[in-house]
């Protein structure tokens, strides 16, 4: 109590003030949480950018911790196992990007070159004239790993259907088992300086850590307003004995 004024919340409405101040404190905690991953990850990215190129022999598997990183490649072209990823986009003008197996040399194993975006033509019936080199090449280029939309699958490979050249999306295992190859994990998205291939303006991975950083200062900005829209209900003014007696 505090002169006329009195504290005398509800009980309903502390409890809904706890809920939504402990809902909106943890969301903020939360997004600072998310910020430091985001960070992480761009310091990780740099990190690797920076590292001389690994290069990629048939027995070599990497994981996911190796997206990012520079690698030299050196292999066949399989021009007759190469596909065109569909809805690329490039400058607002619609094309495909071109992936092409790339038999590693001195191996069996096969790696997935992305040779970059080629325009679709008139006719959606007749793919663009995509060659690659013949012989054995070079490929220096980047690792990536593609990732699948969500509730979207590709057919089972023994059903007998398949998507042909024109594929909606890339799906590494169903690749591989629909030509019966042995397939890297990942795809290497080609440089842009590197000959036989196309447009190849990769997007630059931003993680935008600051964002999550306004997110936060958000949610705690919410806990502050709920917190005192709940003192500015409970406290009520007490009647004086003038007051009264009216």
């Amino acid at each position: 109590m505090l002169g006329n004024y009195a504290f005398r919340p509800g009980i309903i409405l502390s409890i809904i003030m706890l809920i939504l101040v402990g809902l909106f404190t943890k969301l903020g905690f939360w997004q600072l949480s998310r910020a430091e991953e985001k960070q992480n990850l761009k310091e990780t990215i740099e990190y690797r950018n920076n590292q001389p190129p690994l290069i990629v022999g048939g027995l070599m598997k990497f994981g996911p911790d190796m997206r990012f990183r520079k690698v030299v490649v050196r292999g066949i072209f399989r021009s007759d196992l190469q596909i065109f990823l569909e809805g690329k986009k490039h400058n607002g003008r619609t094309g495909y990007h071109v992936i092409t197996p790339l038999c590693i040399a001195g191996s069996d194993v096969h790696v997935l070159i992305n040779r970059g975006w080629i325009e679709m033509g008139r006719d959606w019936n007749t793919l663009p004239a995509a060659p690659a080199p013949e012989g054995i090449v070079e490929i220096k280029g980047t690792i990536d790993f593609p990732a699948n939309p969500l509730f979207v699958s590709a057919p089972s490979a023994a059903s007998g259907t398949g998507w042909g050249k024109r594929w909606p999306f890339l799906d590494l295992e169903y690749f591989a088992s629909q030509n019966e190859i042995v397939l890297q994990p990942f795809v290497i998205l080609q440089n842009p300086g590197d000959q036989h291939g196309f447009v190849r303006d990769w997007p630059a991975f931003d993680p935008k850590w600051e964002m999550h950083i306004g997110y936060a200062i958000q949610w705690f900005a919410f806990a502050v307003i709920t917190a005192g829209i709940y003192l500015g209900l409970s406290v009520t003014r007490r009647k004086n004995q003038h007051e009264e007696a009216l």
